[in-house]
């Protein structure tokens, strides 16, 4: 199998770059082991057909339809590669889509349409028995009924995953389900996410076109903004593919002239954004917030208990003030209030608190993955008995996607009632809440497909990561998935208003990479803008591409003469090496801040790196004049110091910085200042300290001895002192190691 996979994606390679003659000789090779008559007269027919377009091509013949008859060769090909590769795989490929495909193909009475007529059924016999008096209708009688309706939607969503191609026959239905209206919605809903799973296993252009007719037709705005994520990330991931598909160009063409298409496809763009900083939430959680937690834990318990003591705990019903001080002061509050601005923003902060809840056997069913959130679900009956409008809390959360509302109700019916109790009481509002703030919202009709849209990413994403691997065919977040490098996409957002605000977002999310191009590409259309050079160049800074960055700050500087650009043009320069010129523009922005002390220390360090040392000192002795002396000036001083040969001067400033804060490089310093004086005891001790204070780490320190090896040999320290010396400290970490 993993042959046939690798053959196909060669195929598919030579296909992006048209190397069609290695396409025809390699589709041979993989479709004479199938001894299918069918597959190898095709591909005879269209090696034929592209003969004879080489052939009047060279004999001059004008053929105006020639790119047309390429491109849908092409797509001939890409659509044979695949058809051959799958009856290759699908005889062995272990997973639960193969295993549902090769079931189904020995099912024949199991067909779409008659799973849709089964769904009906059930459906009109649970609304009948809703519209009866409820009080007469045993639980069980209920609970029996939405069973099947669940059962038949499991049914329909696991062949629509596995029919490939799909058939005219089940298009019609799907089609049928969609103009249905709202009582199939969330069949609806399973419907459009089985389609994108199935397209991801096997591309099928008519899932794709399947997919653009439910956003465009749907009167359900959770099916439409489902389906239009499915067809976003589909036209993303077979960006190669969908520009020989003529159809598709229509379509998409079609749907780009609708202003709320573009606006829909803008907004999910942005939440595909925010998927790039899940991983790095959950880093914030478990690596940072949860594990001071846990150190402060029982020292926050018995500050509680010492606090509490003596109150009335009735009478005096307010948090004592020192908790939040504790909290203040083991930097979690911070923690804590990054993530809140997050989630209020629409990032998704609950991935770690959930991942746990995912074990339940509800989510052994690939189609529970992608249920939209109903309180009345067989899997979670009784779950909120007792408890008031709790459910209608969950099902209006906009926080939560479907996926954690369901793993949240499932996990109440196992809480003992004390902790479900505490639990619901700190739960917001409810209804109102949400209502609440969708009328706050800035963009008033726009916020119901935003928030649906994100809810349903997260939940794909839930779905990626955490399903088993046998149901999925890849994981479609491992990469970004960046919608304008799409061609079909791409003319949404070229408008500069839509660059700008796409740059902002990565240069905020500090996505320097990605920000650079819409920065660049911004500031070619308008030379005279300075703020766009500006943020090209910080992005190229950042990215420690400082050729680059001196170009775009140039640019910057020439239009607008400020100090910012100024500061970072110098320190661009002076990482590159080009120090002279780093100088020349930190004395520019001198002139316009004359009293920066920053700039008055980056000129120091530009004069030290030049080895001027006397020039340097001044600046230094400035510094440390006006700020009143402090380590960080105290440093360089001690240094150019110990660089001039003013021994004495050299001690005194580094007796200062050791007895404040110092560092295993400040240890490393005074020891090159005891060493260069011969004062070997003295100099064995303090590199000691800057060995310990690198956690005993030898070679590390090596490493960053080595770098002034030239500097101590040019301060008259012998050779082979150096060596005694670095001897020494070895044996002393041996000995310190095994004591």
């Amino acid at each position: 199998m993993n042959d046939i996979v690798s053959a196909h994606n060669n195929i598919i390679s030579n296909l992006r770059k048209r190397r069609l003659k290695d396409v025809f000789d390699q589709l041979r090779n993989m479709i004479k082991p199938l001894n299918d008559g069918a597959l190898g007269d095709k591909l005879e027919s269209l090696e034929t057909t592209y003969r004879y377009m080489i052939k009047y091509m060279l004999e001059g013949v004008a053929d105006p339809q020639r790119n047309v008859m390429y491109r849908t060769l092409v797509k001939s090909l890409y659509d044979l590669a695949d058809v051959a590769a799958d009856r290759h795989i699908s005889k062995t490929a272990s997973s639960f889509y193969y295993d549902q495909r090769r079931y189904y193909a020995h099912s024949k009475a199991r067909s779409l349409p008659a799973a849709m007529e089964n769904l009906h059924a059930a459906e009109n016999a649970l609304a009948a028995a809703l519209e009866a008096n409820v009080a007469e209708i045993p639980v069980s009688t209920l609970t029996s009924l939405r069973l099947e309706v669940e059962t038949c939607q499991d049914e329909i969503f696991v062949q629509l995953l596995t029919e490939y191609p799909v058939s005219d026959e089940s298009l019609q239905s799907v089609q049928q389900l969609l103009d249905s209206g709202l009582p199939c919605r969330d069949t609806a809903c399973l419907a459009v996410s089985a389609v994108t799973l199935g397209a991801l296993y096997n591309y099928d252009e008519m899932k794709l076109l399947l997919l653009a007719y439910a956003y465009a037709g749907g009167c359900d705005e959770e099916v439409r903004q489902r389906a239009l994520c499915g067809l976003l990330i589909l036209l993303y991931i077979y960006r190669d593919r969908v520009v020989v598909s003529h159809l598709l160009i229509e379509k998409v063409a079609e749907l780009r002239r609708d202003s709320r298409f573009c606006r829909d496809v803008r907004n999910q763009f942005m939440q595909f954004i925010r998927t790039m900083e899940t991983e790095r939430i959950s880093d914030i959680f478990t690596k940072e917030i949860l594990p001071e937690v846990m150190k402060m834990a029982p020292g926050l318990h018995d500050k509680i208990k010492s606090w509490d003591k003596g109150g009335d705990s009735l009478n005096a019903p307010d948090r004592n003030p020192q908790w939040e001080e504790l909290l203040n002061s083991s930097g979690i509050s911070e923690r804590i209030k990054e993530l809140n601005e997050l989630q209020i923003e629409g990032s998704d902060v609950l991935l770690t608190t959930f991942s746990s809840l995912k074990s339940f056997p509800f989510f052994s069913r690939i189609t529970n993955w992608f249920r939209p959130f109903d309180k009345d679900n067989t899997n979670i009956s009784g779950a909120f008995d007792g408890l008031g409008s709790f459910s209608d809390t969950i099902s209006a959360s906009r926080f939560m996607c479907n996926s954690d509302k369901y793993s949240l109700a499932l996990a109440v019916t196992h809480l003992p009632a004390q902790q479900r109790d505490m639990m619901i009481n700190q739960m917001p509002a409810g209804k109102e809440e949400a209502e609440e703030v969708m009328k706050t919202e800035s963009d008033g009709i726009a916020y119901l497909p935003k928030s649906i849209s994100n809810q349903y990413i997260q939940d794909l994403y839930r779905f990626f990561k955490l399903a088993p691997a046998s149901f999925k065919s890849c994981d479609i977040f491992s990469e970004h998935i960046n919608l304008p490098g799409s061609p079909l996409l791409y003319p949404i957002f070229n408008d500069d208003a839509t660059l700008r605000l796409i740059g902002e977002y990565y240069l905020k999310k500090e996505y320097y990479g990605y920000a650079e191009k819409y920065f660049v590409k911004l500031s070619q259309r308008n030379e005279g803008d300075a703020v766009l050079h500006q943020k090209a160049g910080y992005c190229k800074q950042m990215q420690k591409d400082y050729s680059g960055a001196i170009k775009e700050y140039v640019k910057a500087d020439t239009l607008s003469n400020d100090f910012w650009t100024l500061h970072h043009l110098a320190a661009s320069c002076r990482s590159a090496g080009r120090l002279d010129e780093a100088l020349k523009y930190y004395r520019q922005a001198q002139e316009l801040q004359p009293d920066n002390l920053s700039i008055e220390m980056q000129c120091g360090h530009c004069l030290l790196a030049m080895g001027l040392y006397e020039e340097a000192l001044k600046h230094y002795y400035k510094v440390e004049y006006f700020s009143g002396g402090s380590v960080k000036s105290w440093r360089p001083l001690a240094w150019c110091s110990f660089l001039l040969g003013k021994i004495p001067q050299a001690w005194q400033y580094y007796g200062k910085i050791l007895a404040a804060a110092p560092t295993y490089e400040d240890f490393l310093n005074a020891g090159h200042t005891a060493l260069a004086t011969r004062q070997f005891s003295r100099a064995c001790d303090l590199y000691g300290k800057s060995i310990a204070a690198l956690d005993g780490d030898l070679e590390r320190f090596y490493e960053v001895f080595s770098r002034d090896r030239d500097i101590l040999l040019k301060s008259g320290v012998e050779a082979a002192d150096i060596a005694i010396m670095l001897d020494q400290l070895e044996y002393a970490t041996e000995q310190k190691q095994s004591t």
